[in-house]
């Protein structure tokens, strides 16, 4: 193996580490919109059950818990597309260098769909999130 080859290994590897590290940072940015989500559908719960609800908006109390929970749902699928893009990544990686191309260039596919997917999801999670948030203000009146 020549020094070439060698140092072009080497970034390759450093190149998978990095993509490695983003991809945890996001599971755990997924993750925090999860939580998030889950106590604004808990605190929509909760002021729905102190509070006297004539006069409220029901459609927006609807639209809050809807939008949390989708929030929730596209939250948990980020977490399922995310690391399995990962996984196709690396039998990618495995069947390139065992020469099996054809193979390689079907998992490239597949993995890049995933990630698309799972940006899709990490948006659309946080985008509701936001919805949800406004919903509820709208709903309660900024009583808090």
């Amino acid at each position: 193996m020549s020094a070439k080859d060698v140092q072009t290994q080497r970034d390759e590897n450093e190149s998978f580490a990095l993509d490695v590290m983003v991809l945890d940072r996001y599971l755990a940015f997924s993750t925090e919109l999860a939580r998030l989500a889950v106590l604004g559908l808990g605190a929509v719960g909760y002021v729905l059950s102190k509070e006297a609800t004539k006069g409220r908006s029901p459609l927006a109390v609807w639209v809050a818990v809807c939008a949390f929970l989708i929030a929730i749902a596209a939250s948990l699928a980020h977490r399922y597309y995310g690391p399995d893009a990962l996984g196709e990544m690396i039998a990618e990686r495995r069947h390139r260098d065992r020469g099996n191309d054809a193979r390689a260039a079907e998992l490239n596919a597949k993995w890049r769909r995933k990630f698309s997917i799972s940006s899709a999801l990490i948006r659309v999670s946080a985008l509701l999130l936001v919805v949800g948030a406004g919903a509820g203000v709208v709903a309660f009146g900024l009583q808090l």
